[in-house]
This record gives structure tokens, sequence and C-alpha cells, in this order.
């Protein structure tokens, strides 16, 4: 008895749905977000499972990520550090101001 086609889709369905559903509670029809998120959580681990280059396209998005967020601080630091930002207005170091009391 062979296995038919519509049989392996049903069984790669019920692993990987082809949605993701919000789970609404009863009363107010609120989402009930730790449901969302287990979901979620068993989508990932399903995929994880079943694809092995899984880990490595997790590690390139982090990676990418992590190198726009670089790219940014970097262009801030830049920014901080050009010649248009505002200057003090004089040049004695702040150690010598002399404090006056009652001022």
């Amino acid at each position: 008895m062979a296995i038919t086609r519509a049989q392996v889709r049903k069984a790669v369905e019920r692993y990987l749905p082809r949605t993701v559903n919000f789970a609404h509670t009863a009363d107010l029809g609120d989402r009930d977000t730790s449901a969302i998120f287990r979901r979620i959580k068993q989508i990932i681990l399903t995929n994880l499972l079943v694809d092995p280059d899984a880990v490595f396209y997790i590690i390139y998005l982090s990676s990418q990520r992590l190198l726009t967020q670089l790219e940014l601080t970097i262009a801030l630091l830049d920014l901080l550090m050009s010649t248009n930002q505002l200057r003090g207005i004089t040049g004695e170091d702040p150690s010598r101001i002399e404090h006056r009391p009652g001022s």
C-alpha cells in the first residue's frame, strides 16, 4: 500500500501549519499573548528539527541585525565627534572655576 500525496500533505500540515492563528479569550476577544507565544515557539522548534540549515539562517539574521545596530552606533558617534556640534563658551578647565559663596 503506497502513501498518497494527500496523506503526506496532511501529515506535514500537522507539524508545519500554513498560517499562524491568534488565540482569543472567550469573554472580550482579547488576544491571549501567552498562547500566541507558545504557538510561535512550537513552529520555530519544529522548523529547527526539520530543516538542518535553519540554525545557520537564524545566525545569519542575528548577525545582520547586529551589524545594522553597530553601523547606527558608529554613525551616531561620528555625528557627535563632528565639528558642527556645539562647543563650550570658554576653553577654561572647569576645575579652575572658582565657587563663590552665595551665588
